[in-house]
């Protein structure tokens, strides 16, 4: 796999889940 997809990846799904977990604790906040 090349270096640059992987770490493009990797920064989606970081962000990916960073979302989720904000809207996880606004749910639960809210």
């Amino acid at each position: 796999m090349d270096a640059y997809l992987f770490e493009f990846l990797l920064k989606l799904a970081f962000t990916a889940v960073s979302t989720a977990v904000e809207l996880l604790l606004n749910g639960a906040a809210a």
